[in-house]
């Protein structure tokens, strides 16, 4: 086998045969052996000219070009490298390759170039910032791609581009220029956020008002995080607002276009209404609920001045068919609405408040299965209906009834009733099926002294006994007058105690013994009371004569201790009647653990000599303080 001796040859002499051949030529010797790969690719000289092209290949003749140099290093770099130039302005004919390779030969001999700005002769127009921000304006051909192939070796050999401009000269065209802009090999998704197109090119005024692109972190950072949410926060954020006020909010964006008329929550009062706006209340709510979509689970009406029944009976219409779950309706004082029948078909209702109402449900209702609160204020009802009511709502866990008329007596059978507060002109109040009460608030207003009352045990023994799970019980007005009622001597104990009770506050008068017994045995019969608070009630009575005389014998009542009680508060005192000032001093003697006692007497008139008094009494609790507030 004999020597291949031509590879053998010295560089220089190779490359001076291949330099005799076409370029075509040349690099097809490197296929001839593993020595011959890479030397078509250190030519000292190149020539570029017809025999480059071949009739079966389309390839044009910048791609030639540009394959040709982007094998390795660009090759022709100046001796010795630009390196503080940092800007660059070339006038650059792309149908000559002459002009492109002087320009790729400029480019690689300029390491620190920052700014290149291209006028591409009387065709194209490019301006590229290759290190910071990178901006080219260019028009691409439709018959040659020699522009792309400068677009796509500038992307390929500028690692930290920011962002390039692409801009027109007219309309004609662009769209196909950024088709083949986004089919290059070397497009990513990444340069689509600093990749813009324009149609014209820009005036110099328009350049000297041109702003740098901001990038992805800044868009980010100005971002509408509220719109963005989920819906639920949302409504929750404009259920506090008005509603005229959150129907405004149609107009912010399109996100929020529809977020009013999908309100799950819909409250109109007299903010709804503009002095400045003749739109009246009633228009307002057809308007509303006219464009509303999806379901209303909470509907509140609150308008103190008169409104036509047909219009409310028409709004519950809707609501009755909206599957509505919290329905308050505060009609004005000067008015008696009686509820339509319609009402009374929501049996997904979880909560019913009505204010001035006449309630007379059709003798096909058996109730409110869901109901779990109701509150019931200035509404007439019948004793049946109101017994009846209650008992078809077997998931009620919290009453409210507050003045309400056409009934006397108060009969609640409740079985899983936690919170209930009563006021107003009730005679009697039966509680039955009552065990899981925890809050109790009892203000009745009538006068037991105006009737007589027959009964074999007190009030107090009938009431209690249904309250064993008791945590807070307040007890005002004629209340405990109520509960003294039908015992001819009070114990000193309840028969059971109220072990869970924590809070009692009373309203009494100390001119009445009965009140002041069954205040006593209240107090007595918590062994867990933390917190007492009394209100010394005047009734312009004078003190009786029983009221002395168990003053004297109070003192025997010292040895029981209340072992939890720590903060007392009362208020209204008189300096003149021994009966409170002897509470005081039994509570300081029974309370070892008390921290606070907070005093204020009803008038300034003789306060200072029954602080004196106060201030001699003996205390159980070393660490009790007493507070004597201003009248």
């Amino acid at each position: 086998m004999e020597l291949d001796r031509i590879s053998n040859f010295p560089n220089d002499v190779t490359d001076k045969i291949l330099s005799f051949l076409t370029l075509k030529e040349a690099v097809r010797t490197s296929v001839l052996s593993s020595v011959w790969k890479d030397k078509w690719a250190m030519l000292s000289g190149l020539v570029f000219d017809e025999k480059c092209f071949s009739t079966d290949n389309c390839e044009t003749f910048v791609n030639i070009v540009y394959h040709f140099l982007d094998v390795g290093d660009l090759p022709g770099r100046l001796l010795k490298p630009c390196l503080d130039l940092n800007f660059l302005s070339l006038l650059v004919y792309f149908h000559d390759p002459s002009e492109i390779l002087t320009s790729l030969y400029l480019l690689r001999s300029s390491p620190a170039l920052e700014v290149l700005h291209v006028e591409m002769s009387y065709l194209l127009k490019l301006l590229t910032f290759f290190r910071h921000k990178v901006k080219m304006n260019s028009v691409l051909m439709k018959k040659t791609l020699a522009e792309l192939d400068f677009i796509k070796l500038l992307l390929l050999k500028s690692p930290v581009l920011e962002t390039i401009t692409i801009q027109a000269v007219s309309a004609y065209g662009s769209s196909e220029v950024f088709k083949k802009l986004l089919q290059l090999r070397i497009w990513e998704d990444c340069y689509s956020n600093f990749l813009t197109v324009e149609q014209n090119a820009p005036g110099p005024a328009a350049k000297e008002q041109r702003k740098p692109s901001k990038s992805h972190s800044q868009k980010q950072a100005e971002l509408d995080r509220i719109s963005n949410l989920p819906s639920g926060v949302i409504e929750i954020i404009l259920e506090h607002l008005p509603i005229k006020e959150a129907v405004r909010t149609s107009v912010l964006s399109t996100k929020w276009r529809y977020k009013s008329a999908m309100f799950q929550s819909l409250k109109f009062d007299e903010q709804c209404v503009s002095t400045q706006n003749p739109i009246t209340f009633v228009h307002i709510v057809d308007q509303v609920l006219l464009l509303h979509v999806g379901p209303i689970r909470k509907f509140k009406l609150s308008h103190r001045d008169l409104l036509a029944p047909a219009d409310i009976d028409r709004w519950i219409l809707y609501l009755s068919r909206s599957s509505v779950k919290h329905l308050i309706l505060e009609i004005g004082i000067d008015q008696r609405y009686k509820l339509p029948s319609c009402l009374f078909s929501c049996e997904d209702i979880i909560c019913l408040c009505l204010h001035n109402c006449i309630l007379k449900p059709p003798s096909t209702f058996s109730g409110f299965k869901s109901l779990k609160r109701l509150t019931l204020e200035r509404v007439t009802l019948t004793q049946h209906v109101f017994e009846s009511f209650i008992l078809g709502c077997p998931m009620l866990k919290g009453l409210i009834l507050r003045n309400c008329n056409g009934f006397r007596h108060l009969n609640i059978d409740a079985p899983n009733l936690k919170f209930l507060v009563i006021e107003g002109d009730f005679e009697d109040v039966n509680l039955r099926n009552t065990l899981n009460l925890e809050y109790v608030y009892v203000a009745l207003e009538f006068n037991v002294r105006e009737r007589r009352v027959v009964g074999i045990s007190s009030n107090l023994l009938k009431f209690v006994v249904h309250l064993p799970h008791v945590r807070c019980l307040e007890i005002t007005s004629y209340s405990l007058k109520y509960l003294a009622v039908g015992a001819t001597a009070m114990p000193g104990k309840l028969p059971e105690p109220l072990i869970y009770l924590k809070l009692l506050s009373m309203s009494v008068s100390f001119t009445d013994l009965k009140e002041i017994t069954t205040a006593l045995c209240l107090i007595r019969s918590s062994p867990a009371l933390q917190e007492l608070e009394i209100f010394v009630h005047r009734d312009n009575q004078n003190v009786q004569g029983e009221v002395n005389s168990w003053l004297e014998h109070l003192e025997d009542n010292l040895d029981y201790q209340f072992t939890q009680l720590r903060r007392t508060e009362i208020t209204c005192i008189s300096s003149t009647n021994k009966a409170e000032l002897a509470l005081i001093k039994f509570l300081l003697l029974s309370s070892p653990v008390l921290e606070r006692m907070t005093l204020q007497p009803a008038t300034g008139d003789g306060s200072l000599e029954m602080l004196k008094k106060v201030v001699r009494f003996r205390r159980a609790s070393v660490q009790a303080e007493i507070i004597f507030l201003d009248p």
